[in-house]
């Protein structure tokens, strides 16, 4: 995400309306797959940002979530590869209905290829 359309949402409030669109949908189990990282600064913002923080909003706001986690690439290069790697964990994680081990693997890390994906949980 290019600086200036990451400032541009922070602007509108994306972080709001990812937050009220978990709350309003009542959402128990929300998942998010993403590239980049997930602390905001000028020069580094990208879309898990908005996601974590959105995510972290509306169970500040009382959104019951028993299962909110980010799968993000935490190591290897390459677009493809990277986006290759958080897809095909997606199809893993839907065929495993998101099951407890499927998180605990993910949170200590899975290799696709060059890419490692783990999980953080948020909830």
């Amino acid at each position: 995400m290019k600086r200036g359309v990451a400032a541009l949402w922070r602007e509108a409030c994306l972080v709001d309306v990812v937050s009220e669109l978990i709350s309003v949908s009542r959402a128990r189990r929300v998942f998010g797959f993403f590239a980049g990282p997930s602390r905001w600064n000028s020069s580094d913002a990208m879309y898990r940002y908005f996601f974590t923080e959105g995510l972290k909003a509306a169970i500040g706001a009382g959104a019951i979530v028993s299962d909110g986690s980010c799968f993000h690439r935490a190591e290897g290069m390459g677009v493809h590869a990277i986006n290759g790697a958080l897809g095909r964990t997606l199809l893993r994680g839907l065929r495993a209905d998101f099951s407890e081990r499927f998180l605990v693997q993910h949170k200590e890390g899975q290799r696709d290829g060059n890419v490692l994906i783990r999980t953080d949980t948020l909830h």
